[in-house]
């Protein structure tokens, strides 16, 4: 007999004689849900030889239209300048071919080995309208938010010696680079890493873990795959905000487009400093600051005030999973494959400080 209900039409759970709760399963199971996270640094050769390719390639076809274009309108130009100028972009174009392939490979392999659904991975339900923009505007808000806690976590780092080393990109800041960028800050991350976590790795965590689990280990394998220690203060609350949407609407579609805005946020914070003098940026986003913030807590509000932050009222076996809520994460959290991973993360944050001299 199969029980349904309005919210979530999953097969109903087995009995609790049959559930699966031998704790070597469980400890396989949390083994193999951290593997495509694992697998993204070993994508890294594929990934580089196809970036390369690409940006060679698109680079050499930009240089050739470019100079027929001011040839044909009868303007002049300085053939090394140009040649230059289409360099700068090869930094972004590279990244448009290798990022889905670390991002998007691994965990679509997963998924077809472990038969996840495409219904496991979106949720394949609709999230009521109000939803999607009570989620970007928390994501603002959360944005903002935390550029004051970096900002006071690069100033605790400043008074132990140390600093993060960023990589800032090297293309002019025009029109054609704000469309590139937009692209491949805005566009490709919102989509990929969103299946990613709270598609695929959120499905496979939550057959053995529940769903509390699945938020809070997606959200933490969010945070460190980012590398740096300086944007744990965004990623961190973030991935639980849209983890949490995810569970509580059954679809991964409000992330998408708040992980949109909030980098679309960030692009748009670089190009203005770049654009604008001191004087005009600081002016800029002083007034811009306190807008996002309220409405980042009119988003909160509506989350607060429609549901008090609760998931719905899924199966038993979806809601819970084979294992109750924190000893999943914890499991999780220790398993082999998990373990490793966070080597790797915490050596890529490492290998980011540098001492002030």
């Amino acid at each position: 007999m199969t029980v349904t209900t309005p919210y979530a039409p999953y097969p109903a759970p087995p009995p609790a004689g049959r559930q699966g709760s031998n704790a070597l399963f469980l400890y396989l199971a949390a083994n193999l849900a951290a593997l495509p996270v694992l697998f993204q640094d070993f994508f890294s050769p594929l990934a580089q030889f196809l970036g390369t390719l690409f940006s060679d390639a698109a680079g050499w076809i930009i240089l050739r239209v470019w100079r027929a274009f001011l040839h044909l309108s009868g303007q002049g130009y300085d053939l090394n300048g140009l040649i230059a100028s289409v360099d700068a972009y090869r930094e972004i174009l590279y990244e448009l071919a290798a990022y889905p392939v670390i991002m998007l490979l691994p965990f679509a392999l997963f998924a077809l080995f472990r038969r996840i659904s495409r219904r496991e991975i979106t949720g394949g339900e609709r999230a009521p309208l109000l939803v999607y923009p009570a989620a970007v505007f928390c994501g603002l808000g959360i944005s903002v938010a935390a550029g004051y806690f970096m900002n006071f976590l690069s100033y605790v780092m400043e008074l132990l010696g140390f600093y993060e080393v960023s990589y800032p990109g090297v293309m002019p800041f025009d029109g054609m680079s704000l469309g590139l960028q937009i692209l491949s800050v805005c566009v490709l991350p919102a989509l990929l890493e969103e299946f990613a976590y709270r598609g695929v790795l959120y499905a496979e965590v939550t057959r053995f873990g529940g769903t509390r689990a699945a938020i809070v280990i997606t959200a933490l394998f969010f945070t460190l795959m980012h590398g740096s220690l300086m944007i744990l203060p965004l990623a961190l609350p973030f991935g639980l905000l849209i983890g949490w949407v995810r569970g509580r609407y059954e679809t991964i579609l409000p992330g998408m487009l708040a992980h949109f805005a909030v980098n679309l946020l960030s692009v748009l914070s670089d190009y203005s400093w770049m654009k604008l003098d001191d004087g005009q940026y600081y002016a800029l986003w002083n007034t811009l600051d306190p807008v996002l913030l309220l409405l980042g807590l009119l988003g909160l509000l509506y989350f607060l005030g429609a549901h008090r932050f609760r998931l719905r009222p899924m199966t038993q076996r979806f809601y819970l999973g084979l294992s109750p809520a924190f000893p999943a994460v914890g499991r999780y959290l220790l398993a082999v494959t998990s373990i490793v991973f966070f080597l790797f993360c915490l050596i890529s944050m490492a290998s980011r400080f540098a001492p002030i001299w």
